[in-house]
Protein backbone atom coordinates (compact mmCIF):
# COMPACT_ATOMS: atom_id res chain seq x y z
CA UNK A 1 0.00 0.00 0.00
CA UNK A 2 1.25 3.61 -0.76
CA UNK A 3 2.41 6.22 1.81
CA UNK A 4 3.39 9.31 2.47
CA UNK A 5 5.61 9.40 5.31
CA UNK A 6 9.24 9.17 4.88
CA UNK A 7 11.77 8.52 7.35
CA UNK A 8 15.37 9.97 8.03
CA UNK A 9 18.05 7.61 7.47
CA UNK A 10 19.12 7.19 10.85
CA UNK A 11 15.82 5.98 11.76
CA UNK A 12 15.61 3.26 9.37
CA UNK A 13 16.15 -0.44 10.68
CA UNK A 14 19.78 -1.08 11.00
CA UNK A 15 19.70 -3.89 8.51
CA UNK A 16 18.26 -1.71 5.89
CA UNK A 17 21.01 0.83 6.44
CA UNK A 18 23.64 -2.07 6.45
CA UNK A 19 21.66 -3.06 3.17
CA UNK A 20 21.72 0.87 1.65
CA UNK A 21 25.03 1.00 2.35
CA UNK A 22 26.49 -2.27 1.26
CA UNK A 23 24.47 -1.26 -2.18
CA UNK A 24 26.45 1.91 -2.00
CA UNK A 25 29.82 1.07 -1.91
CA UNK A 26 29.56 -1.70 -4.47
CA UNK A 27 30.19 0.61 -7.16
CA UNK A 28 33.59 1.17 -8.19
CA UNK A 29 35.52 4.48 -7.09
CA UNK A 30 39.05 6.54 -7.28
CA UNK A 31 40.86 8.50 -4.50
CA UNK A 32 43.20 11.10 -5.34
CA UNK A 33 46.76 10.84 -3.41
CA UNK A 34 47.83 14.18 -4.36
CA UNK A 35 50.41 16.25 -2.78
CA UNK A 36 51.19 19.69 -3.91
CA UNK A 37 55.22 20.57 -3.43
CA UNK A 38 55.14 23.16 -0.29
CA UNK A 39 56.58 26.50 -0.48
CA UNK A 40 58.70 27.57 2.32
CA UNK A 41 55.77 29.46 4.50
CA UNK A 42 53.61 26.57 4.33
CA UNK A 43 56.24 23.78 4.66
CA UNK A 44 55.11 22.23 7.84
CA UNK A 45 51.46 22.87 7.33
CA UNK A 46 50.77 21.61 3.79
CA UNK A 47 50.89 17.43 3.44
CA UNK A 48 48.17 15.43 1.72
CA UNK A 49 45.33 17.29 -0.10
CA UNK A 50 42.27 15.37 -0.79
CA UNK A 51 43.77 11.99 0.94
CA UNK A 52 44.49 11.88 4.39
CA UNK A 53 43.85 9.09 7.60
CA UNK A 54 40.51 11.30 8.02
CA UNK A 55 39.24 9.88 4.85
CA UNK A 56 39.57 6.52 5.75
CA UNK A 57 38.83 6.85 9.25
CA UNK A 58 35.77 6.95 11.59
CA UNK A 59 34.05 10.35 9.58
CA UNK A 60 34.06 8.48 6.04
CA UNK A 61 33.39 5.26 4.98
CA UNK A 62 35.76 3.56 1.72
CA UNK A 63 35.16 0.30 0.90
CA UNK A 64 38.95 -0.57 -0.34
CA UNK A 65 38.06 -3.77 -2.16
CA UNK A 66 36.08 -1.39 -4.78
CA UNK A 67 38.03 1.55 -4.67
CA UNK A 68 41.63 2.69 -7.11
CA UNK A 69 43.88 4.84 -4.89
CA UNK A 70 45.84 7.04 -7.68
CA UNK A 71 49.15 8.62 -6.98
CA UNK A 72 49.92 11.24 -9.04
CA UNK A 73 53.80 11.38 -8.58
CA UNK A 74 55.73 8.08 -8.21
CA UNK A 75 58.28 9.97 -6.51
CA UNK A 76 55.93 11.57 -3.71
CA UNK A 77 54.71 8.16 -2.67
CA UNK A 78 56.30 7.98 0.35
CA UNK A 79 54.80 11.62 1.41
CA UNK A 80 51.21 10.43 0.43
CA UNK A 81 51.47 7.03 2.32
CA UNK A 82 52.49 8.80 5.27
CA UNK A 83 49.48 10.57 6.10
CA UNK A 84 47.73 7.11 6.84
CA UNK A 85 47.75 4.30 8.94
CA UNK A 86 49.59 0.96 8.09
CA UNK A 87 46.29 -1.26 8.32
CA UNK A 88 44.40 1.18 6.24
CA UNK A 89 47.43 1.13 3.64
CA UNK A 90 47.87 -3.09 3.82
CA UNK A 91 43.91 -3.03 2.50
CA UNK A 92 44.42 -1.21 -1.00
CA UNK A 93 43.37 -3.94 -3.87
CA UNK A 94 44.15 -1.42 -6.33
CA UNK A 95 46.29 1.25 -6.92
CA UNK A 96 47.25 3.74 -10.35
CA UNK A 97 50.92 5.57 -10.81
CA UNK A 98 51.18 8.67 -13.00
CA UNK A 99 54.32 7.93 -15.43
CA UNK A 100 55.71 11.19 -16.40
CA UNK A 101 58.93 10.27 -18.56
CA UNK A 102 60.22 7.26 -20.37
CA UNK A 103 62.80 6.91 -16.62
CA UNK A 104 61.78 3.72 -14.98
CA UNK A 105 63.74 4.20 -11.75
CA UNK A 106 61.26 6.14 -9.87
CA UNK A 107 58.33 3.85 -11.31
CA UNK A 108 59.89 1.06 -10.23
CA UNK A 109 60.97 2.35 -6.39
CA UNK A 110 57.04 3.42 -6.11
CA UNK A 111 56.20 -0.18 -7.51
CA UNK A 112 58.77 -1.51 -4.93
CA UNK A 113 57.03 0.31 -2.13
CA UNK A 114 53.98 -0.90 -2.73
CA UNK A 115 55.02 -4.56 -2.51
CA UNK A 116 56.15 -4.00 0.85
CA UNK A 117 53.04 -2.28 2.28
CA UNK A 118 50.16 -3.40 0.25
CA UNK A 119 50.50 -7.31 0.53
CA UNK A 120 46.75 -8.31 -1.13
CA UNK A 121 47.15 -5.30 -4.48
CA UNK A 122 45.32 -6.88 -7.28
CA UNK A 123 45.67 -4.04 -9.88
CA UNK A 124 48.58 -1.66 -10.66
CA UNK A 125 47.08 1.23 -13.20
CA UNK A 126 50.35 2.55 -14.96
CA UNK A 127 49.01 6.10 -16.53
CA UNK A 128 51.80 7.08 -18.78
CA UNK A 129 52.30 11.03 -20.16
CA UNK A 130 54.38 9.66 -23.03
CA UNK A 131 57.09 12.25 -22.60
CA UNK A 132 60.46 12.36 -23.11
CA UNK A 133 63.70 13.22 -20.55
CA UNK A 134 64.57 16.66 -20.45
CA UNK A 135 67.45 17.43 -21.74
CA UNK A 136 70.99 18.95 -19.69
CA UNK A 137 72.78 21.70 -20.99
CA UNK A 138 71.15 25.00 -22.32
CA UNK A 139 67.99 23.77 -23.51
CA UNK A 140 67.05 22.61 -20.70
CA UNK A 141 65.34 25.36 -19.57
CA UNK A 142 63.11 25.19 -22.79
CA UNK A 143 61.89 22.19 -22.46
CA UNK A 144 60.91 22.74 -19.26
CA UNK A 145 58.62 25.96 -20.35
CA UNK A 146 57.30 24.07 -23.29
CA UNK A 147 56.13 20.32 -21.52
CA UNK A 148 52.74 19.98 -21.90
CA UNK A 149 50.49 20.82 -18.67
CA UNK A 150 49.67 18.28 -16.33
CA UNK A 151 47.14 15.67 -16.73
CA UNK A 152 44.37 16.03 -13.42
CA UNK A 153 42.56 13.17 -12.62
CA UNK A 154 39.73 14.18 -14.21
CA UNK A 155 36.10 12.48 -14.36
CA UNK A 156 36.99 10.38 -17.34
CA UNK A 157 39.88 9.50 -15.82
CA UNK A 158 38.64 8.27 -12.67
CA UNK A 159 36.23 6.56 -14.32
CA UNK A 160 38.43 4.59 -16.52
CA UNK A 161 40.46 3.57 -13.58
CA UNK A 162 37.12 2.08 -11.72
CA UNK A 163 36.25 0.12 -15.18
CA UNK A 164 39.94 -1.31 -15.37
CA UNK A 165 39.87 -2.30 -11.85
CA UNK A 166 37.01 -4.78 -12.24
CA UNK A 167 37.99 -5.67 -15.70
CA UNK A 168 38.81 -9.20 -15.96
CA UNK A 169 40.44 -9.74 -19.47
CA UNK A 170 44.14 -9.56 -20.81
CA UNK A 171 46.52 -6.83 -19.44
CA UNK A 172 46.75 -3.79 -21.04
CA UNK A 173 49.43 -2.48 -22.97
CA UNK A 174 50.92 0.28 -24.94
CA UNK A 175 52.75 -0.58 -28.40
CA UNK A 176 55.39 2.38 -27.50
CA UNK A 177 56.67 0.72 -24.50
CA UNK A 178 58.81 -2.55 -24.66
CA UNK A 179 56.19 -3.69 -21.71
CA UNK A 180 57.66 -7.71 -21.00
CA UNK A 181 60.64 -5.50 -19.80
CA UNK A 182 58.66 -2.87 -17.94
CA UNK A 183 56.49 -5.57 -15.81
CA UNK A 184 59.93 -7.38 -15.20
CA UNK A 185 61.08 -4.46 -13.44
CA UNK A 186 58.13 -3.72 -12.03
CA UNK A 187 56.10 -6.32 -10.98
CA UNK A 188 59.83 -8.18 -9.52
CA UNK A 189 59.22 -7.20 -6.06
CA UNK A 190 55.76 -8.97 -5.21
CA UNK A 191 56.27 -12.07 -5.27
CA UNK A 192 54.91 -15.51 -6.72
CA UNK A 193 51.77 -13.94 -7.07
CA UNK A 194 52.34 -10.66 -8.53
CA UNK A 195 49.51 -8.31 -9.34
CA UNK A 196 47.58 -7.49 -12.83
CA UNK A 197 49.64 -4.20 -14.29
CA UNK A 198 47.75 -2.16 -16.60
CA UNK A 199 49.09 0.56 -19.00
CA UNK A 200 47.31 3.34 -20.04
CA UNK A 201 48.18 6.85 -22.04
CA UNK A 202 46.43 10.24 -21.04
CA UNK A 203 44.26 10.03 -24.15
CA UNK A 204 42.56 7.12 -23.25
CA UNK A 205 42.01 5.93 -26.67
CA UNK A 206 42.52 2.95 -25.60
CA UNK A 207 39.15 1.40 -24.37
CA UNK A 208 38.37 -1.66 -22.91
CA UNK A 209 37.55 -4.79 -25.17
Amino acid sequence: MATSSFHLFPALPPELRFQIWESAFSIPAVWAGILFRPTREDEISLKARAFTAMAFGKAHWVNLSHTVVSFWNPLLIDYVLANLDADTISRFKHAAITWHIHQIGPLAEACQRLATVCPDLNTIIIQWWGLKALPDGPNRKDAVENRPPPYPLNPETAAHFAEISVYTGHELDCPEIDMPYLRSQLLQYFGAYPPKLHLVTTKLSRRLP
